[in-house]
C-alpha cells in the first residue's frame, strides 16, 4: 500500500502543494524509485524555510544533487526533499594555489571549466561528470587513483554546513574536526552543507594518454594491477561477470596518464 492510497496519510500529505510532488529514481534505476515533495532552494534562506516547514508538521528531510548515487540516499518516499543542484555558484576561486569554494550544487563538470584554464584539477573523480560536489562529499566519493589519492574528503579544506536548528557553522580538520570527518561521507544526515572549499591539483593537460591490457584471469588481472600501479596515475579494471572456471576474473585494465 502506497502513501496516496492511505486515507489516514492524506491530511499529512495535503500540507504541500502537489505540484512539487515528483517521481525521482536513483542512477540505476529499475526499482529504485519513488515520489516525493521537492524543493529548489537557491540560497541559505531558501533552506532556513524548508528547515522550518518540516519542524512544524514534522516531517523528514532528504537531500538531493545530481541523483548519481547508486543507492536511494536521495529518495525520500511520500516526503521533503530539497534538491540543491539550483545552488550552483563558484564562491571563490586562487588559481595561484589552486583552492576553490563553491556551492553544493556545483557539478564535476562546472568546476573543470572554471578551472582547467588554470592548470588545476580534482584530486579524485567520480564515475560521472554531472555528479554535483555536495554529492560528492556526502558519499565521500573516490576515483580511479584512490590508492594513491584516497578520496575527496582528504582534499576538503572546510565547510559550511546549515544545522536542522538553522546554525550556519564553518568545520574544518583543525576546527570542529570530529564533525568536519562526521559531514564527510555522512549523506546529508547532519545538517546542509551550503559551501566546500577544495585542495586542487596541479596539470599540465586536459588530456590524457590511456593504454589498455586484456587480462585472462583474475590472477592475470592482480598481476596488472601491481605492475603499473607504481608509475600509474589512474587505473581501472573491469570484469567478466559470465565467465567460469579457468577464464573466471578475465576482463581488461586501463592506465590513464
Amino acid at each position: 500500500m502506497t502513501s496516496l492510497d492511505n486515507p489516514s496519510q492524506l491530511n499529512a500529505l495535503a500540507q504541500f502543494p502537489m505540484e512539487r510532488r515528483e517521481r525521482m529514481k536513483g542512477w540505476t534505476g529499475g526499482v529504485q524509485h519513488t515520489f516525493g515533495y521537492v524543493w529548489y532552494p537557491t540560497d541559505i534562506d531558501d533552506i532556513r524555510s524548508v528547515l522550518l516547514l518540516a519542524r512544524s508538521y514534522d516531517r523528514t528531510i532528504a537531500l538531493r544533487g545530481a541523483g548519481h548515487s547508486y543507492t536511494d540516499a536521495a529518495l525520500n518516499t511520500e516526503d521533503i526533499v530539497v534538491n540543491l543542484s539550483h545552488m550552483q555558484r563558484i564562491l571563490a576561486w586562487d588559481p595561484e594555489r589552486g583552492i576553490i569554494r563553491v556551492e553544493p550544487g556545483v557539478t564535476v563538470s562546472q568546476l573543470w571549466r572554471a578551472t582547467i584554464g588554470d592548470g588545476w584539477w580534482l584530486p579524485v573523480l567520480p564515475s560521472v561528470l554531472e555528479a554535483t560536489l555536495g554529492g560528492c562529499l556526502a558519499m565521500n566519493v573516490h576515483g580511479n587513483n584512490s590508492w594513491k589519492k584516497g578520496s575527496i574528503g582528504e582534499h576538503t579544506l572546510d565547510i559550511e554546513l546549515l544545522l536542522a536548528s538553522g546554525e550556519l557553522v564553518t568545520v574544518t580538520p583543525s576546527n570542529n574536526p570530529e564533525l568536519f570527518h562526521a559531514v564527510i561521507g555522512g549523506l546529508g544526515m547532519l545538517g546542509v552543507v551550503t559551501s566546500i572549499t577544495l585542495q586542487l591539483r596541479p596539470i599540465h593537460s586536459g588530456k590524457l594518454l590511456t593504454r589498455r591490457w586484456s587480462a585472462h584471469s583474475l590472477t592475470d588481472m592482480l598481476a596488472l594491477f601491481a605492475e603499473e600501479a607504481p608509475t600509474a596515475d589512474y587505473l581501472e579494471g573491469w570484469i567478466d561477470g559470465s565467465a567460469s572456471t579457468h577464464r573466471l576474473g578475465r576482463g581488461f585494465v586501463t592506465r590513464a596518464d
